[in-house]
């Protein structure tokens, strides 16, 4: 275990060698943080679960878990899909301005590690929420 964290450090340290997602990943099970990841996994899952069920609190108490699971690793692909997720549940409970948070924290972190194609999904939440909010600015 020590040689590997070894290896995998100074293979991080040459950040040329792998991709930033993979990189992530990596960073990820050097600390032993995949248990984490495994975790927060399944907290989505059951949250879409929730949400495809309409049981909305559930939804948001899975994303919200999965989010804290993750912790400091708010960069790390597919945590802006799981705040857009939690906006849109904000969002089809009302609740605009959380829906609005939620939508602009993706935004944030699809900044750093996310996709065009995703981002522009995200801007059309951002855009509906904002609009059922009446926020016309």
């Amino acid at each position: 275990l020590e040689l590997n964290n070894k290896i995998g450090s100074l293979f991080l340290e040459d950040s040329s060698l792998i991709p930033p997602k993979a990189r992530k990943l990596a960073e990820f099970a050097i600390h032993g943080r995949l248990g984490a990841l495994e975790m927060a996994a399944k907290l989505v899952d059951k949250a879409h679960e929730s949400q495809t069920r309409g049981d909305m609190p559930s939804a948001i108490e899975n994303y919200q878990q999965a989010l804290t699971m993750l912790g400091n690793w708010g960069d790390f692909p597919g945590v802006d899909m799981i705040h857009t997720n939690l906006g849109v549940v904000y969002d089809q409970n009302e609740d605009y301005p959380s829906a609005i948070k939620e939508f602009k924290t993706a935004l944030e972190i699809n900044d750093k590690s996310g996709t065009l194609p995703f981002r522009a999904k995200i801007l059309w939440w951002l855009g509906q929420s904002n609009l059922k909010a009446k926020n016309y600015s």
